[in-house]
Order: structure tokens, then C-alpha cells, then sequence
């Protein structure tokens, strides 16, 4: 990743010179996969700085785009895990600044695309379903709709979430109550799906999973 410890203009800058250069040897090169891929890992970089500065409607055009390079790149070559990880983060970052943002359709989208690119890694439904548990949240507390609308959301995502962690335990990717106690997933607690789960799994004790963790791609 480029340094940012000049100035945000200069790293901007630094940023848009690299991703020139790479788009320049990705349409000379078509078929150099790699190539697309460090593109698309540049526009994910320039995405996570513009977050991190507290500029989320920029990041999503830069993760936006870092998407479609990696989803370009990982239906050519299903087989790569770089690619495949570094799309997942590109998903990842991009539900993260949605969330930010209030936009909780694409958010809970990339919740669950996570998944698919990752089915097996236990982090893909962790993150997915702590997403959701953020929209089932962040909906409750929408003054917008209804109070009755609120709490149906509140419900809609809740339930969407328990899903996802369902569908870990069943492949046998998740294990342990311990996830429950997350505080990624306090937002569930007293929902009526999450609830059940909780109790069809401590009939089954096992060890524990991992929180949701940070960058594996590149």
C-alpha cells in the first residue's frame, strides 16, 4: 500500500498516478490476470483511505470499482485464493462504509455476498452476520419509517443474520456458545431467530470461533 504520511492531497495524488499506470498495463495486458488484480487492490487502498479520513461517499466509488476488477479477475481464475480474498475484503470495506453511509440495502447485500466468495472461512459468516446484526440495529433506531416498520426491519435483518450463523454451524464452521456472547451480535439478543439458535446449539458444545478479524487479502 502507498504511504499516506504526506498530506491527504498528496497521497490522493500518489494513489491516482499508481492506478493510471496499472490501467495503463491492464488494457495492454488483458490477459495478465495479475495485473487487473493489483488494480483493483489500488482502487481498495484508495477506498480505505478515503474511509478512513471520513470520506465515505468517495470510498465507494473506489471500492466499487475494486469489486469489479476482483469479480473480473476471480471468474477467470475461480481456482485463485488471492483474488478471491481480496474481493471478500473489497466486500467487507464496502458493507462497512454502507453501513456508515445508512444504506442498509447494500449493506446487508455485501453481508451476505461475503459468504459466497469465502464459503468455506468461518470469518465470511462472522463479518456477514455482524453486518446484519449492525442493520437490525441501525433500523430500529430509523426514525423514518413506522415504529411498527422499524421493528419488522429490525426483525427482517435480525432473522437474515441468524441465518448466516446458522448456515456456519451447519457446515461446520462455527462452534461454541461463545460466539453468541460476541459483542458484534448484541444487537440479536432477544430476537426470536438468534434466541433459537443459541438453544439448538448449547444441546452441542464445542470449541470456540473467531471474531471477525482485518485485512487477508493482497
Amino acid at each position: 500500500m502507498l504511504q499516506t504520511r504526506s498530506s491527504p492531497e498528496e497521497a490522493e495524488a500518489s494513489f491516482h498516478r499508481a492506478i493510471s499506470v496499472q490501467e495503463q498495463l491492464s488494457r495492454a495486458y488483458p490477459d495478465v490476470l495479475e495485473y487487473h488484480n493489483d488494480l483493483g487492490r489500488s482502487h481498495y487502498d484508495l477506498g480505505k483511505m478515503l474511509h478512513e479520513r471520513g470520506q465515505p461517499a468517495r470510498a465507494v466509488s473506489a471500492l466499487g470499482r475494486a469489486v469489479a476488477r476482483h469479480e473480473s479477475s476471480l471468474r477467470l481464475d475461480p481456482a485463485n485464493e488471492v483474488y478471491r480474498s481480496n474481493l471478500f475484503e473489497d466486500q467487507s470495506l464496502l458493507m462497512i462504509v454502507g453501513l456508515r453511509l445508512g444504506d442498509l440495502e447494500q449493506a446487508s447485500g455485501l453481508a451476505e455476498a461475503g459468504v459466497v466468495t469465502l464459503p468455506d472461512q468461518a470469518v465470511s459468516y462472522l463479518r456477514g452476520a455482524a453486518g446484519l446484526a449492525d442493520c437490525s440495529a441501525r433500523s430500529a433506531a430509523d426514525p423514518a419509517p413506522s415504529s411498527t416498520r422499524r421493528a419488522s426491519l429490525s426483525d427482517e435483518y435480525a432473522d437474515r443474520a441468524a441465518r448466516l450463523l446458522r448456515l456456519g454451524f451447519e457446515r461446520g464452521l462455527l462452534t461454541g456458545l461463545d460466539i453468541f456472547s460476541l459483542k458484534e451480535f448484541r444487537p440479536l439478543v432477544g430476537k426470536t431467530s438468534f434466541e433459537r439458535l443459541r438453544n439448538e446449539i448449547e444441546v452441542s458444545p464445542g470449541s470456540s470461533a473467531r471474531a471477525p478479524a482485518g485485512d487477508e487479502g493482497r
